[in-house]
């Protein structure tokens, strides 16, 4: 498991296989990033947790609730990532968390640091 006072790379547009720190991560003023208790991302006291980011993508955006229908908010980058195991490993049933990266929503970590980079492969099974 990374260690969460280690110098790493931060990324404001993390990518599919960074292994990122998202509990280690920070705001556009370098402030630590700390979970609501509105968002996607439950609190944790472990900030050197890793996680792999399985999805990207721009999106998110439109038209907030009925009241202000003039306001509309742009897409922003959102990242879906799993928890690994606690040697590094990926876990099919690690837990996954859902955050953005720009935008205007709730638990939005602009930047986070990336520990190493993980590759998805494919195995062919037989068809029957």
């Amino acid at each position: 498991m990374a260690q969460p006072n280690t110098k790493y790379r931060y990324t404001p547009k993390a990518q599919i296989g960074d292994v990122i720190l998202p509990y280690s991560g920070r705001n556009e003023d370098k402030i630590p990033f700390a979970p609501s208790r509105f968002g996607n991302i439950p609190p944790s006291k472990d900030k050197g947790l890793e996680f792999v980011v399985e999805r990207t993508a721009m999106t998110g955006g439109g038209y907030n609730c009925p009241a202000f229908l003039n306001d509309y908010f742009p897409d922003g980058w959102h990242v879906t990532a799993r928890q690994l195991k606690p040697d590094g490993s990926y876990d099919t049933k690690g837990k996954t968390i859902n955050f953005y990266q720009s935008g205007c929503f709730i638990d939005m970590i602009a930047q986070v640091p990336v520990v190493r980079k993980m590759r998805m492969t494919f195995i062919e099974e037989d068809a029957q």
